[in-house]
């Protein structure tokens, strides 16, 4: 059953939890990976290196409902689909490209934990599912405006942790902090201007990425 996203049962809930690391979160995020063969997907990674996704919030010609629907080999009538035209966005990044840059940057840093960062930026709108959730299990460390697209973080490893930053007025919302916790993710929201303040978005990564464990293995390796 299809629930606009605002009308959700976890976007309605307006506190945050106190429940980190649920079983019930972390076993359906597990049994996704586990079904799309995902589970060995970071097997011989140095635990060392850190992968920063940008989680980028893009306005495309088309809804990827309908872009990656295929009727034949899914019990979607992807004839139902034809009102999904252009796909426009709000609480977009006004400085998207600096955003990205500055991210880079972090792959020339040196940390007190010894990582290795390696960044990318992902629009979650252009791939298939699969390839969706190979992004996120190999993801330590996401970032993002706050969007649907931060659900992401369930599947993320378990050391992964999320920044989830608050532009154009979307403060008030706690369900993805109550996500990152029940899938046992550290978290923090940022109220930030837009365009996004580089430095101050850098400093965060900076920090999240120090607090990484990085005895603990980046999903399963064996």
């Amino acid at each position: 059953v299809t629930i606009l996203g605002a009308a959700a049962p976890i976007a309605v809930a307006s506190w945050d939890t106190e429940c980190f690391g649920t079983s019930l979160v972390r076993a359906y995020a597990d049994l996704v990976v586990r079904s799309l063969g995902l589970h060995y997907v970071n097997k011989g990674r140095d635990q060392k290196t850190v992968v920063v996704t940008y989680n980028t919030r893009r306005t495309q010609s088309q809804w990827p409902e309908r872009q990656f629907c295929d009727t034949d080999n899914s019990y979607f009538d992807c004839g139902q689909l034809g009102h999904l035209k252009s796909r426009g966005l709000g609480r977009q990044v006004r400085n998207d490209n600096a955003v990205e840059q500055a991210l880079k940057s972090l792959e020339g840093m040196t940390f007190s934990n010894g990582a290795k960062v390696k960044t990318r930026a992902v629009d979650f709108s252009t791939l298939d599912f699969k390839g969706q959730i190979e992004i996120d299990a190999t993801t330590d460390l996401m970032i993002g405006p706050h969007g649907a697209g931060l659900m992401h973080n369930v599947f993320m490893p378990d050391r992964a942790a999320l920044i989830e930053l608050w532009i154009d007025g979307s403060s008030a919302n706690r369900h993805f902090h109550n996500l990152a916790f029940w899938s046992g993710h550290a978290y923090q929201g940022v109220q930030m201007g837009n365009p996004v303040d580089t430095n101050k978005l850098l400093n965060l990564a900076k920090s999240a990425i120090e607090k990484i464990d990085l005895q603990t293995l980046p999903w399963e390796t064996s």
